[in-house]
């Protein structure tokens, strides 16, 4: 057998073992019994609940509100002190899931970061490993959440494809997470909005991407189209609207999370040990972060901002 092939299969079987891993270990997201340690307890403590206070301590010492809270969505999963006002901006814009571990925003940004990568002078392997290694460190950050290991899979199935130069292989690598998945926990199909939103983005990023970035020749524009397009029928049978300025507005916004999230990790690590190097950090985030929270306010009061079914 050639050594790509079973590097693909040794990979395969890695991104399933996590999820066999995590479905056992960390709490369920749907009903049943919540097992006695977190995943981030079990994994060694990795993200301890101190820790993420901390991290919550230094947000909102440094950034003013709705970007705090926002901030901590992005990179916490936190998003309990986000305004009712400020959630519904987001839902009439189409933006919710930037502050939601979802399964569409992993997945986009498992395709970003590729782009970050390669314009700080990467080669696209190497792109590619730095979005791997990136988007498992945001996992690890915010304790092993299993919405976002679910997403994260998915997402590194698009890059460990792309490594080993098997671009065609991605859905049937796809068909197969899935099915592991289902296997484990058949009510994801039923009940998991952020699973099923995971699939189709990365469907959507699989068979329309490539023919976007054909026409458009920029792959932050076609992975966002893609995974929007791919999404969009869901979300109106789930929330019975639609949001006509969400196209546009994810367009300006998403590629902006990358550089938030980067800047903010390095924000949030060095904010730990030092106050005044925490608000010389804190600046480049909070101007990306009122860039956000402008578009989206902007685009939110339009009239016609929503659809109703």
């Amino acid at each position: 057998m050639p050594y790509s092939k079973i590097l693909f299969i040794s990979c395969l079987c890695f991104i399933g073992s996590i999820f066999i891993i995590s479905s056992f270990w960390l709490s369920p997201e749907n009903g049943g019994q919540t097992p006695k340690k977190t995943g981030a307890q079990v994994l060694g403590g990795s993200v301890p609940r101190s820790l993420k206070e901390k991290f919550r301590e230094v947000i909102n010492s440094n950034l003013k509100q709705p970007e705090a809270s926002i901030l901590s969505g992005i990179l916490l999963g936190d998003k309990l002190n986000i305004s009712q006002e400020w959630k519904q901006k987001m839902a009439n814009t189409g933006t919710s899931h930037i502050v939601a571990v979802s399964g569409m925003n992993i997945v986009m940004l498992a395709q970003i970061l590729v782009v970050l990568g390669v314009t700080l002078g990467l080669y696209r392997g190497q792109a590619l490993w730095f979005s791997l290694i990136l988007i498992w460190l945001f996992i690890a950050l915010i304790g092993f959440q299993v919405s976002a290991v679910r997403a994260g899979i998915m997402g590194s199935i698009l890059i460990v494809c792309q490594l080993l130069g098997r671009q065609n292989a991605s859905f049937r690598a796809l068909v197969l997470a899935v099915s592991l998945m289902l296997a484990i926990d058949p009510t994801l199909l039923r009940y998991s909005l952020s699973f099923q939103l995971s699939v189709l983005a990365t469907l959507g990023l699989i068979h329309l991407g490539p023919a976007i970035k054909r026409k458009v020749h920029y792959e932050i524009i076609s992975t966002t189209l893609s995974a929007q397009i791919f999404t969009i029928p869901l979300l109106i049978y789930s929330f019975g609207y639609v949001s006509l300025v969400g196209l546009p507005v994810n367009l300006l916004v998403v590629p902006l999370i990358p550089a938030v999230m980067i800047l903010g990790i390095v924000f949030l690590i060095f904010g730990l040990f030092n106050g005044v190097l925490a608000a010389i950090l804190a600046w480049p985030v909070s101007i990306l972060l009122s860039l956000m929270v402008w578009l989206i306010d902007i685009f939110s009061k339009i009239p016609f901002a929503i659809l109703r079914f």
